[in-house]
């Protein structure tokens, strides 16, 4: 089990989301006596990258999908954002990031991109409607 024990994010963030999740399965379903703080730390390290590695995910997607011209509401619906400015509040520091490692060669939303999807969101006033949650 030592093999993958990050104690941070950015070391669990160099594995794949697979990996990252079979990681942390293994490592909750070790037995609790053998989880030491160093195990703790692992823990919740591999859950912090899930969670990020899965909203990068998200984004990229949901940018892509917009970049196609899917209809706003339906990538709403898929992403289960209440509306347009629950999804910006996710979208623009991703968006933000993506334009600096884009700059670098290691993004996947170019500036122009992303300016061309604030505009298609900026277009979009959507109301949640009732029973959905942001």
């Amino acid at each position: 089990m030592d093999q993958l024990l990050p104690t941070t994010r950015g070391q669990a963030l160099q594995y794949t989301l697979n990996a990252q999740v079979q990681s942390w399965r293994k490592l909750v379903l070790s037995r609790l006596a053998a989880r030491d703080a160093n195990g703790r730390l692992a823990e919740l390290a591999w859950m912090s990258a899930i969670t990020y590695t899965a909203y990068d995910s998200q984004m990229a997607s949901a940018s892509r999908l917009l970049l196609q011209g899917i209809p706003v509401p339906q990538v709403l619906g898929a992403l289960g954002a209440r509306d347009v400015p629950s999804l910006l509040v996710l979208w623009r520091p991703w968006a933000a990031h993506q334009s600096e490692l884009f700059r670098l060669g290691r993004g996947v939303l170019s500036p122009q991109d992303a300016n061309h999807v604030t505009a298609l969101l900026a277009t979009h006033n959507i109301r949640p409607q009732s029973g959905e949650i942001a």
